[in-house]
């Protein structure tokens, strides 16, 4: 037996659209068109423009390319409208158009303007309609630079003046509304709350039909023969909602009496057992044809049929929250300078409605744009202060800027929430518990963990809405990140919304079918360039409130909204500790037909209860289990967000570098020298940062204008990290006694690692002059060094000397001295390699050239050229220029399969409307020829590199690649430059691997994920092109591959491929986007074991950040120096942990903060050793507020961090370190 009683009856529908045509008439096909931009708007005649003709979408479209073009229409008040009289009726004309500028003109006067996203209009023509009455409209309409232009819609529309009535109109939505209701109830009972027969009761299904065969005859009871007769068949009207009324009234009584109990009690149709809106109602039920009821007063008439506007007014027990909205790009198709602009209209048209509005309650996001507006505008800023204390304003976000989340580190984002929640707090005197990202392209995986740990209670997207194979299965859910970290969070209705009676109550009806909740959130307000809620929107909000047919609203804060759905799940939600290993797998599965809504492999158990600030949202027994979503966020749109604008993140990922070393020896400076900590400079360059990472900024998805400014600020950021650099080093250099110098002439060099574990690599020393054969190198103990020179083009033409450094300890550094040669000691020859050196590079090159010498440019004509060293041996095709192998000697092993490594494999990349977002889906149907061979040569042959040079072209466009090996290092790198001339062309590396696994693993801000390589699910299916940081690796139990990078974000993966996307050639909305020259390095790293076993995550960290190197001036007293000669300055003492960031303290300029993430998904044990005395006084969290210890050991000295954890401390220094000199 089906309880199926779906209500779409012809009768219905036809009653509806009959109802509309009483006062709504189509305008469209009425629009003729000029080209001409020279027309004078208030004296134009439009009698000989040609008629605009539709297209098969019904739009009238012009061509891209900002042009020009004017519509005009006279407009003739009718007498009626299909009979139907229409005076004194307000007259509107409802426009939407497609158009990068629009200005509208009634009559010669220009009434009203918009754009791209200010996008629709209701254009009052006359408060009150007198047939005859004539309006000539006229829209100027420019059409995008990447677009056709298009009108959309154009609809006059007809309606009550008072807002109290209603009009023909206005009734069919309210029919609609119904339907749609009572359909939807219906069909979900059956789906999921009636599964089988034996929870069917008879009872329900005979009323059910009955009701609907009564709604039926209801409106079968309109009397159309009384149309041209307003009074009367207003009344018609009357009869037909007050009918409605007492049918659903009379039904849930039937139904409570009848005993429909238990789990049909679970829905009720959503209608109020208390409806005091129809308690008076006097009319009989729809049996027979219903009396007039001429004898109602006006007063009467409105009580009864429209319904007070009070909280029981509605039918449904669901209401509408309400929350004014303006979403604003920082930065997009306009420069920021205009953003500041759009702000100030915005935030003053907002101020200005809630003085006539008093209920509206508005919220923005974005704390840079406060402080913005506080610097600029103090009066502004003041007013919401004034609103922010009343309660009427609400100041969401939980971050700085709404950032991409995809290709930031970790530690961006918790300044992202360090200086966002500090503004906010020291503002406007509370933190921000709502992070507000409605529109950033994707998650990552630690977002929850961040977030939690940043004061943040709730986390709200709407983005997963735009995802193009599947639709997010939940509206609310528990977002678990890596580490076990939970987060409440909802999927919100979209942004830039109109107050649309019959859009907004589907999305309740959704809402409650999906989550089990009676009430939904809508955001209306105009946004992306800004705006907010409309006079009109919020006119229209307060007719609709006074139906019996629609939900009821109010305007509430959205903390408040969070919190009441979120008591209905829980009375407090904590943050749960995950015990042991953690699993990064993707672990949600696909759900089945016959799985209830938000099914995953496990529900959190629900309590429930009421909170004071807003009515109880029903029984506990209505509501779904709450889902668990273990996974990153995956957007299925926008995967060229990875590679656009390549510039843009090779400039973020160096300034993120630069920050964390600036402050880290700062901070080491000031302890050990008691230098001047930079507090000021470092919290503008962090800001400056932040702000470059805002979702249109960093993606690459802004105008040209945007990238000059970006550029501007990231070269700003890159100077004061410089400056502070360099003035650390020689801070802690100026405190460190050196060894003797091997000749009087020597000059000290400084060696300086900035990461947490030792490490032993090549470094390259500029050379002082010209003769650069005329220098040598030693150790702090007089040992003289192999060393190698080699010529740098880059950044400028300079002789560089390279030398093998060997053992530079955590966070500390070692001594080395830089002398002229004797003359007797200048031989042709190099000097002979220390004992420890003599089983690396040297042993296999010695046949290729001799060991010290200048290695000029040679060109070989031999089909294969061989790069090695004791570890790895690569050979280049002499006739491609591809990777045809590369052996591991360690594992002695091929690590290449028959395909090869590094082929530089284009693609069209075209058709796509967002161009500069997203990739081709269709792309790898579209390969192009193979790159044609330049030139091979090699560039450098010795003792410590070398470097092999292959230069290819694909299309207009250069690609000259240096392969390199070094002595010690398992890497082959490949240094890239490119002159990208190429437009919707992509290019990726490919590199074919000798193993095959289901699943590679990924570096993501703070942690890594596994993705399969066989997709199976649609889900799975979407993400042909994924995020990364620094590294994906791809091994099986006894060998791996990791392919490392220092800026390349986005990739694709099979078993036994990884393709790294290097460029794309968008055009929109930057036409020149990524033209230009390019350089990066990636590098493959062969390895025993997984990537765990291999170190890749420490691998990631050294190719992005090499050792410093700094040459000290002379000194001849080491008295009072208190650093010795080789120096560990802070060793966390494990192997998985990584240190994010090592600062002063915000509030203590004695005290410093320390953080660090476990990187493996292992425990792990903290232990500070530092020469400087350094030791932990408490744990914190990223706000640096003191939270209790419980992986605190039993001395003090140590710290259990449990898996994927990102954990902070206080540290303290002691002994001779303890002076602190601070701004």
């Amino acid at each position: 037996m089906s309880a199926s009683v779906p209500l779409a009856s012809n009768n219905i529908s036809e009653a509806i659209e009959k109802l509309r045509r009483l006062s709504r008439w189509d305008v469209q096909s009425g629009w003729k068109y000029c080209y001409s931009d020279s027309a004078v708007v208030h004296t134009v005649n439009i009698c000989n423009w040609p008629l605009a003709e539709l297209n098969e979408k019904s739009h009238i479209a012009w061509p891209s390319g900002k042009q020009v073009l004017y519509l005009g229409q006279q407009f003739v008040v009718p007498d009626n409208l299909s009979g139907y009289p229409v005076t004194g009726l307000r007259l509107l004309l409802n426009l939407t158009w497609w158009a990068e500028d629009a200005q509208l003109f009634v009559n010669g006067e220009l009434v009203g303007v918009g754009d791209l996203f200010d996008c629709s209009v209701r254009l009052l023509l006359s408060p009150s309609a007198i047939p005859g009455d004539e309006f000539l409209v006229i829209l100027r309409l420019v059409s995008p630079g990447h677009d056709c232009g298009a009108l959309v819609r154009s609809v006059c529309v007809y309606e009550a003046a008072d807002s109290a009535y209603f009009d023909p109109g206005f009734v069919a939505d309210e029919l609609e509304i119904l339907q749609n209701s009572l359909s939807g109830n219906f069909q979900n009972l059956n789906s999921q709350y009636l599964p089988t027969e034996n929870i069917v009761d008879r009872t329900f299904v005979v009323k059910g039909e009955r009701l609907k065969s009564e709604i039926e005859l209801a409106v079968g009871l309109i009397d159309w023969s009384v149309v041209c007769d307003r009074q009367k068949f207003d009344r018609s009207l009357s009869n037909l909602r007050q009918n409605l009324l007492r049918c659903l009234r009379d039904f849930q009584d039937v139904l409570t009496a009848e005993g429909a109990e238990g789990e049909k009690e679970k829905i009720l149709l959503n209608i109020s057992k208390n409806d005091d809106s129809i308690s008076n109602a006097q009319c009989p039920m729809p049996n027979a044809q219903c009396p007039e009821v001429s004898n109602f007063s006006d007063q009467a008439y409105t009580s009864i049929y429209i319904g007070e506007s009070s909280e029981n007014s509605s039918i449904y027990k669901g209401k509408i929250y309400l929350l004014g909205h303006a979403h604003l790009d920082l930065a997009w198709l306009w420069p920021v300078a205009e953003t500041w602009e759009a702000a100030q209209r915005t935030f003053e048209s907002a101020l200005k409605l809630q003085s006539e509005f008093p209920d509206l309650i508005f919220c923005h996001s974005t704390p840079a744009l406060y402080a913005w507006i506080e610097e600029h505008r103090p009066d502004l800023f003041a007013a919401i202060k004034k609103q922010v204390a009343a309660g009427r304003w609400e100041v969401v976000g939980g971050m700085w800027v709404e950032p991409d989340l995809n290709l930031i580190s970790a530690e961006s984002m918790v300044r992202q929430v360090f200086y966002g929640q500090r503004y906010t707090q020291e503002k406007f005197g509370e933190l921000m518990r709502v992070v507000w990202l409605p529109d950033t392209f994707g998650f990552g995986w630690q977002l929850p963990q961040i977030l939690r740990d940043g004061g943040v209670d709730y986390f709200v997207t709407q983005k997963l809405r735009w995802n193009d194979t599947t639709e997010f299965p939940h509206g609310v859910f528990l977002w678990e990140g890596l580490d076990g970290t939970k987060i409440f969070s909802m999927m919100s209705a979209a942004i830039g919304e109109n107050i649309e009676s019959v859009k907004m109550a589907n999305h309740l009806f959704d809402w409650q079918v999906k989550t089990g909740l009676q009430s939904a959130f809508w955001l209306p307000g105009v946004g992306d360039h800004g705006g907010g809620p409309t006079r009109d929107m919020l006119e229209v909000a307060k007719r609709w409130e006074m139906s019996p047919f629609f939900p009821n609203l109010q305007f509430a804060k959205a903390v408040d909204y969070l919190s009441l759905i979120e008591s209905q799940f829980f009375p407090e939600i904590s943050q749960t500790e995950s015990q042991g290993d953690a699993s990064i797998r993707e672990s949600h599965p696909i759900l089945g037909q016959d799985e209830v809504i938000g099914n995953l492999d496990e529900f959190e158990s629900a309590n429930f209860s009421e909170i004071s600030e807003f009515e109880s949202q029903g029984d506990a027994s209505t509501l779904l289990p709450i889902p668990i979503w273990k996974d990153e966020l995956y957007l299925e749109f926008h995967r060229g967000c990875y590679t656009t604008r390549a510039d843009q993140k090779r400039n973020n990922r160096r300034c993120e570098e630069l920050l964390y070393q600036a402050e880290l020896l700062s901070s080491l400076a000031t302890i050990c020298a008691g230098a001047v900590y930079p507090k000021s400079e470092l919290e503008i360059a962090w800001k400056q940062v932040l702000f470059n990472q805002f979702h249109d900024i960093l993606p690459g998805s802004a105008i040209a204008k945007v990238y000059i400014d970006a550029n501007l600020a990231f070269a700003e950021v890159d100077r004061t990290c410089r400056q502070i650099l360099l003035q650390s080093l020689d801070a802690i250099a100026s405190q460190i006694s050196l060894p003797s110098p091997p000749q009087s002439d020597a000059q000290p060099i400084l060696i300086f690692n900035t990461l947490n574990w030792s490490r032993s690599e090549v470094v390259a020393l500029p050379i002082p002059d010209s003769n650069p054969e005329n220098w040598q190198v030693y150790d702090s103990s007089g040992q003289r060094l192999v060393t190698q020179i080699q010529m740098c083009d880059r950044p400028k033409p300079q002789f560089t000397m390279l030398f093998w450094t060997s053992d530079i300890p955590a966070i500390g550094y070692r001594v080395f001295w830089l002398s002229h040669k004797n003359p007797e000691t200048i031989e042709s020859s190099s000097p002979k390699a220390p004992e420890s050196e003599k089983t690396k590079l040297g042993q296999v090159t010695n046949h290729l050239t001799p060991k010290i010498a200048l290695c000029q440019e040679t060109h070989f004509d031999t089909p294969r050229k061989v790069l090695e060293n004791e570890l790895i041996r690569a050979t280049i095709d002499g006739e491609t220029g591809n990777l045809s192998s590369i052996w591991d000697k360690v594992n002695n092993r091929e690590v290449l399969n028959i395909a090869g490594g590094n082929q530089l494999q284009s693609f069209q990349d075209s058709g796509q409307y967002w161009d500069a977002w997203n990739i081709d889906p269709n792309y790898q149907k579209h390969q192009l020829p193979a790159p044609i061979l330049k030139d091979i040569s090699w560039i450098a042959q010795g003792e410590i590199r070398h470097s092999l040079r292959v230069v290819q072209q694909i299309g207009k466009s250069e690609f000259c690649q240096d392969y390199i090996v070094e002595i010690g290092s398992p890497l082959l790198k490949i240094k890239t430059v490119v002159d990208w001339q190429e437009k919707h062309i992509l290019v990726k590396a490919a590199f074919g691997l000798n193993v095959e696994a289901d699943f590679v693993t990924c570096e993501i801000p703070g942690g890594a994920i596994e993705r399969t390589t066989k997709p199976e699910t649609a889900a799975e299916k979407a993400k042909w092109e994924v995020p990364i940081l620094r590294w994906v690796d791809i091994s099986n139990h006894d060998f791996g591959v990791s392919l490392l990078n220092d800026c390349k974000y986005g990739c694709d993966l099979q078993p036994n491929q990884i393709r790294l996307t290097l460029l794309r050639g968008s055009t929109w909305p930057d036409e020149q986007a990524d033209i230009g020259i390019h350089e990066f390095t990636y590098a493959v790293y062969p390895h025993s074991g997984n990537w765990q076993d291999a170190g890749t995550v420490r691998q990631g960290y050294e190719l992005n950040l090499p050792l410093l190197v700094q040459v000290l001036p002379k000194s001849e007293e080491n008295q009072h120096k208190t650093l010795p000669t080789v120096g560990k300055l802070l060793d966390l003492s494990a192997e998985n942990l990584v240190l994010m960031a090592f600062k002063q303290s915000e509030e203590n300029p004695n005290s410093w903060i320390l953080r660090c993430y476990e990187s493996e998904g292992k425990e792990a044990v903290l232990e500070l050793d530092s020469d400087l005395g350094l030791a932990i006084s408490q744990q914190v969290n990223l706000l640096e507020q003191p939270i209790s210890l419980p992986s605190q050991s039993d001395d003090g000295k140590s710290f259990k961090i449990l898996s994927w954890k990102i954990a902070s401390f206080a540290v303290n220094s002691s002994g001779l370190y303890s002076i602190i000199v601070s701004l």
